[in-house]
């Protein structure tokens, strides 16, 4: 089986090593220092202010958003949303349940983000941005420092979503001057699913304090402060942090600037070849983690997806919603090489004959 999704990924050898394991306890010094590691591992990976804190969380990365939301931002806030797809659209659901004030920048669908979608909203009152770096849902990667001057001269927290771009498009926290930023295990970082990270500034800690949120679970007071001896208020998904702590101890070995670089050459490698077929990309900027494809013709996205996986064992991700019948999308993440690449090229290509 070949998997070519952007979450869960194939694991590494390493990882799933560590994952056959049985787990340790976790309540003792050794473990507090596996996991005060790895939050310094972490925030280096992503040029953290030094003063940043993790919260390690077990939970999917739609909980972290929303628990990221709800710790800074309570009903005196008023936000603005940039929705260019489901993800984008999460943020804003999120919002209106919890019936906090909202407005959206709402896109196309492949549509880059520009000064004239920021424009109307300057000088209007807004506290806080919330923002995809990356909309996995039309590969979009968005213009972080474009946003960062926003928010800058607006005075408005940050909130990135950065769940399928870390490790596979450039960014920098301190650089983008983000507040939050919120990833997850099982995409780029290539472990399972279960844990989501969310990196803290010191503004961001400061609010989570002001806002006392009202959660047995989710609420960041508790995870910042057992945090400081390197534990969670709550039993962690343990082989997970494990794992998470060989990966990161990798990253930082090999250098994420590399790591990237060998995610850009899979995706180009990739696109350069495609669209000598019967597809097109429509984003015009698109992120290195994966790739949307429009088919030509006759051929439709789901026919596509289903020939691979039924006559090829080869998984690559459909879309759901107004794209469903539009596109599907390849990742360009997890334990996969140019050969892998040449290989489902080459499998398209066959099942293409008995689809079109």
């Amino acid at each position: 089986m070949l998997n070519f999704t952007v979450g869960p990924v194939t694991l590494d050898k390493e990882v799933l090593k560590i994952g056959s394991k049985q787990m340790p306890y976790f309540r003792n010094a050794e473990f507090s220092t596996i996991t005060l590691e790895s939050e310094e591992l972490l925030k280096r990976s992503m040029n953290s202010p030094i003063d940043s804190k993790v919260v390690f969380l077990t939970a999917s990365g739609t909980a972290a958003m929303e628990a990221t939301v709800l710790n800074l931002f309570d009903k005196e806030d008023k936000l603005l949303v940039v929705n260019g797809g489901v993800f984008g659209s999460r943020f804003s659901e999120i919002c209106q349940v919890h019936s906090l004030h909202y407005q959206e920048i709402k896109l196309n669908f492949f549509e880059d983000l520009t000064i004239g979608d920021l424009i109307p909203y300057d000088k209007k009152g807004f506290t806080g941005l919330l923002i995809n770096l990356h909309e996995t849902s039309t590969g979009v990667l968005y213009d972080i420092n474009l946003v960062k001057e926003f928010c800058e001269k607006n005075h408005l927290l940050l909130v990135i979503d950065a769940i399928s771009s870390y490790l596979a498009d450039s960014f920098d926290m301190e650089r983008s001057n983000a507040n939050a930023v919120i990833i997850s295990s099982q995409k780029a970082l290539g472990l399972p699913p279960g844990m989501s990270y969310i990196v803290l500034d010191k503004k961001s800690q400061d609010r989570v304090r002001e806002i006392s949120f009202k959660s047995v679970y989710f609420n960041f007071n508790k995870y910042l402060s057992d945090g400081e001896r390197g534990q969670t208020p709550y039993t962690p998904a343990v082989s997970n942090l494990l794992q998470l702590n060989k990966k990161l101890k990798y990253v930082d070995k090999k250098s994420v600037a590399k790591i990237i670089q060998e995610t850009r050459e899979l995706a180009v490698h990739f696109r350069n070849e495609i669209i000598k077929l019967p597809f097109e990309i429509p984003t015009k900027s698109p992120s290195n983690a994966l790739t949307a494809l429009r088919p030509l013709g006759s051929i439709s996205p789901e026919s596509v997806v289903q020939s691979l996986k039924m006559n090829s064992d080869i998984y690559v991700m459909p879309n759901g919603g107004e794209l469903s019948c539009k596109i599907f999308r390849v990742g360009h993440l997890g334990a996969i090489t140019i050969e892998n690449n040449q290989y489902l090229l080459d499998e398209i290509k066959k099942n293409l004959k008995t689809i079109s």
